[in-house]
């Protein structure tokens, strides 16, 4: 999660296509993770997979060849919903991905 704040900090690679300050949701789009998660059909709940595209992508310091779709988090939406599809994105990396000592 990307808390975004427009002329606040420096945007070094471009600027960011978001055009609202706000809370935005970030997910994997390259890699192996990426890969997981972008399979067809889409392992992610559709509520927010379908507010994304793994064509649009951002970058976040310090590597920006790690790239990431997004999307932003609504007044009124609900907070359990979103924590749900952030708890069932870990769950896919824990399975797939498996941090290497």
């Amino acid at each position: 999660m990307v808390i975004f704040q427009s002329g606040f900090g420096i945007q070094m690679q471009g600027r960011l296509p978001w055009r609202n300050d706000g809370v935005y949701v970030l997910v994997r789009t390259n890699g192996e993770l990426g890969d997981v998660l972008w399979q067809e059909p889409v392992p992610m709940e559709h509520r927010f997979a379908n507010r994304m595209s793994r064509h649009e992508t951002v970058g976040t310091a310090p590597n920006y060849d790690a790239r990431f779709a997004y999307f932003p988090v609504m007044a009124g939406e609900s907070l359990d919903a979103i924590a749900e599809f952030i708890a069932s994105v870990m769950t896919l990396a824990t399975h797939c991905c498996p941090v290497k000592d």
